[in-house]
This record gives structure tokens, sequence and C-alpha cells, in this order.
């Protein structure tokens, strides 16, 4: 059917490429957070060597064993290193602006906001790492080795190598963050007033790495809705849905919903804090952002679910055109309605065609997805009671 593009053992070596490309993919954070840890190993092994007076052959061994320390606990630990950079940003921005006098003590909110945006922005850069070493490990796991043609994994190949690309990562981060400060500062006329220059140009820093996640969302979406759906995978006959590559898919997809929730909620939270005291007016009305984002979730969630479906009906299909080409080579003989073990054969294919059928076409049922969306809206509906129950909150919702 699809000659000699079916992947086999000589293919072998195109995996193994596609797996050490996806290995060596890296996120714009992961790359700064390495720079960062090579060039604070520099500063610590110059000033390890202004210190230690020592032979030459004990200094180097102490070098080399101050290396291998560092390396193994610091400059490889992720989280550790993108802490330590937001972490000297923020104490930085803050002293700067502090001895310039554009920080404003009498409002702590104005004060530390910095260190607000920060913490936010590190807790969803730690998720969005943590989701996507998750997605590079089931990839080649079990993604690569599922795939059943070889122009699929060419195709997914090219894909990886372009979102991966750091110039497209950078490009799309900074224009982000141009973006963002271009609309808060033009609906915001005293917003460089409130917070001042040295904040808000370490902010512009912060939404570049914050960036890097709605990037990844982008590609994330763009993969769910046209990628997705045109690979073939190796699927199981009698019950595609329940196939290991649907059941990896289905989860790592899921999963990559709340991920991508979670950072749609907390730039809402910011926002909400900030529109709240009146320092940024963007939201239009907290309870519409917060439908909206519910809404997104839910379509989201269907798309992928529409995606996963499109792949079982193309192996159902697949699996009941072979049946019925053997069902015709019986029926095409003259002499088969005489001959018992032909319509014995016969009515066994038909018997599998029903079955094959039969199958249902959905990778969950329907009351895991109600249960799926009833986990989603319960905590927003219970936000939305309580914010209507405080008179403060409630006034901003209905008078904006």
């Amino acid at each position: 059917m699809y000659n000699n593009i079916f992947v086999n053992d000589n293919n072998q070596q195109l995996k193994e490429e596609v797996k050490k490309t996806i290995s060596e993919s890296k996120t714009i954070t992961e790359r700064i957070c390495e720079i960062f840890a090579q060039k604070v190993l520099i500063i610590i092994l110059a000033i390890f060597d202004s210190f230690i007076n020592t032979n030459n052959d004990k200094k180097i061994k102490l070098n080399q064993r101050l290396k291998q320390t560092y390396n193994k606990y610091i400059s490889s630990n992720y989280y550790i290193c993108l802490t330590f950079i937001l972490l000297i940003v923020s104490c930085l921005t803050f002293i700067i602006s502090l001895l310039m006098g554009e920080v404003n003590l009498n409002n702590p909110l104005v004060a530390y906001a910095n260190f607000i945006s920060t913490f936010f922005i590190l807790m969803i850069l730690f998720g969005n790492h943590r989701y996507i070493r998750y997605v590079i490990k089931c990839t080649q796991n079990d993604l690569i080795d599922a795939f059943v043609l070889k122009k699929d994994i060419e195709n997914f190949h090219t894909w990886i190598k372009e979102t991966f690309k750091f110039k497209n990562q950078l490009k799309w981060s900074i224009f982000y963050s141009i973006s963002i400060h271009i609309i808060v500062i033009f609906q915001n006329k005293s917003f460089v007033s409130n917070f001042g220059i040295i904040p808000i140009i370490s902010n512009f820093f912060l939404h570049i790495l914050y960036g890097s996640c709605f990037y990844m969302f982008f590609k994330f979406i763009n993969f769910i809705l046209f990628q997705l759906n045109k690979y073939h995978f190796q699927l199981y006959s009698l019950d595609p849905g329940n196939s290991k590559i649907i059941i990896e898919l289905n989860k790592v997809l899921t999963n990559g919903v709340y991920m991508n929730v979670a950072v749609a909620i907390s730039l809402n939270v910011i926002l909400f804090i900030y529109n709240y005291n009146g320092l940024i007016k963007i939201l239009p009305k907290f309870w519409l952002t917060t439908i909206l984002i519910w809404a997104f979730t839910i379509a989201l969630f269907i798309s992928i679910q529409l995606s996963l479906t499109s792949i079982i009906n193309e192996k159902k299909r697949n699996t009941i055109d072979r049946i019925q080409e053997k069902i015709e080579s019986i029926q095409s003989r003259n002499d088969y309605l005489t001959e018992p073990d032909k319509l014995e054969q016969l009515k066994n294919l038909i018997d599998y065609c029903d079955k094959i059928i039969s199958i249902d076409n959905r990778s969950l049922n329907i009351k895991f997805f109600i249960n799926i969306c009833s986990t989603i809206l319960v905590p927003l509906v219970s936000l939305l009671f309580k914010a209507a129950a405080n008179d403060k909150i409630r006034s901003f919702i209905f008078n904006g």
C-alpha cells in the first residue's frame, strides 16, 4: 500500500538520529542557565586562584575537584541556576531602583512588584521545564518507535528542529515581551511613573523568559491542530484506542493542557493584583477572563481528543480495507458458495469486520471527559463565588 516507505530495521539509524536531536533540544531558558552556570564557574575559579596559595599540582587537583562538584550539583541543575538568575535580577533591580529613588516604600505592592512577578514567572518556568523534559522522555521512549511511515519520522524530525531552534525561540520571546509592554504602557499612562524605568527594563528580561512558555504553548497548539492527526502509528487492530502510544499521547497532551492553563491563570492573577490596586488597567472583567480561560481549556481538550480519534479512525479504516480485500477475494471465486471452508472463512471475516466497526473511536469515554470538565470548572466557579462574596472585589467585578 505504501510501497517501500515503511519504517524497518534499515531505518533504525534515522530513528536514533531523531532521538539524538530530541535529547539535545533545549529551550531558551535552559540555554541561558547553561551560559550563566559557565560564567559563574569562571568567576569562582578566578576567585579561587587569587586566594589559594599552594603549589601548582595541588591547585590543579583542587581546581578539578571544584569543577566536578560545581558541575554535578549546580551547573547541571536547571532549577538552582534559574532561581539564582531571577533572584540576582530582582535584587539588583530593587537595589538600583532604591538608589535612584524610584522605589515607593509607602506602597508595598509597587515596591515589591518585581519580586511578585519573579515568583510567578519562576513557578511557571519550573513547571514548563518539567513538562518539556517529560514530553522529550515520552517522545524518545514511545513516540519515535511507534511511527509506521518513514516520511512521518522525517516530518517530525524537521518540526522538532524548527521548534527548538534558538533563533526562533528568541525572536518570539522578544516579540512577546515588547508587545506586552507596549500594550500595558499604551493603556496605562502612569505605568512608567508608578514603577520606574529600571523595574520595567528588568521586567522586560523576565518576560523574555516567560515568553518562551507562550512560544511552546503556540507550538503545542499547532502540533495538536495541524500535525498530530497526519501521523500514522502502530496501533492494535482490535482496539486501537487502547494502544500504548494512544494512551501515552493522551496523557502527555492532557498534561500539556493543564500546563498551559497554569500559564494563563498565573498571568491573569498578576494582572488582577495590579488592576485591583489601580496600577495596571488591562483586564476587561475578572469573571470574563476566568470564563475565557475555562472555555479555551475545554476547547483545547476537545481538539486533542478529535486528533486522537482521527488517528484511531485511520487505523480502523486501514484494517477494514484489508478485511474487505480478503472478502472480495473469496467472493470473486464462483465456487465459494459450495465450499464450506470458504463460507466459514467468509463468515469469520465478516464477523471480524463488524467487530472492528463496533469499536469505540474515542481515546477516552464520555464519563471521563465529564470528570475532566468538572475538575477544571469547579475551582473556577468556586473562585467566582468567593470573589463575588467580597464587597471590594464584587465592586471591581461589576463596576470594572
